[in-house]
């Protein structure tokens, strides 16, 4: 990849309510140019391959779930007192937890 083809890849941080939608927006596309969105939106047909390891999905989705994790410092009380595992490593987890957590506002 050349220098010019770099992109910032940093999700907008979840402030709660106000900005649910540019969070999901952001969050979303950030996973996919990661090649990592498919982990919060089908991980259930995620299955080994050759060439797609179990080492290699485990390690996907760990990095999925920090990539949303570090976008919800502002929120993590109010998922914490919903009963949010912050240990997990599933990323559909998060995801689901958040839009559970945090409605958004119409």
């Amino acid at each position: 990849m050349e220098s010019s083809d770099r992109i910032d890849i940093k999700p907008a941080q979840l402030k709660g309510e106000e900005n649910i939608a540019e969070w999901k927006s952001s969050a979303k596309k950030a996973l996919i140019i990661m090649d990592l969105w498919e982990y919060v939106e089908d991980p259930e047909s995620i299955v080994p391959t050759a060439e797609l390891t179990v080492k290699r999905i485990t390690i996907n989705k760990t990095r999925a779930s920090v990539v949303i994790q570090n976008t919800l410092s502002k929120v993590r009380q109010r998922l914490l007192n919903a009963g949010w595992d912050e240990d997990s490593c599933e990323p559909k987890y998060y995801w689901d937890m958040v839009l559970k957590v945090i409605p958004a506002v119409s």
